[in-house]
């Protein structure tokens, strides 16, 4: 059993890569399956810190491709799990998630 739950994790990982790879070629919406196909291995496997990662990554996909409150989301679920854990990825996320609320128009 530990060794699936291993090689899943790694497969996870290797989903988040490609979610990398997709984003930074301006294809999101391959970007997005892969995020969300790591999120749910992540999940599965019970690895909260990965599966805040991925959110965080989720969440700047979505934000460079122009979906603001998808973006906020993620962040937000990710901050949260980031506080649950005392994981000092939180103050750098809190602090872009600060940034962008202010920065938004207001209407």
């Amino acid at each position: 059993m530990g060794q699936q739950l291993a090689e899943r994790s790694e497969e996870a990982v290797a989903w988040t890569t490609l979610g990398h790879v997709h984003c930074g070629l301006g294809d999101y919406a391959r970007s997005f399956a892969c995020y969300q196909r790591a999120l749910t291995m992540f999940r599965d496997t019970g690895d909260r810190y990965r599966e805040g990662f991925v959110l965080t990554s989720l969440g700047n996909a979505d934000d460079i491709a122009g979906a603001a409150d998808l973006a906020q989301q993620s962040w937000h679920e990710a901050l949260r799990i980031f506080d649950e854990l005392h994981h000092p990825d939180a103050d750098p996320l809190r602090a872009k998630l600060s940034a962008t609320t202010s920065s938004a128009p207001s209407g």
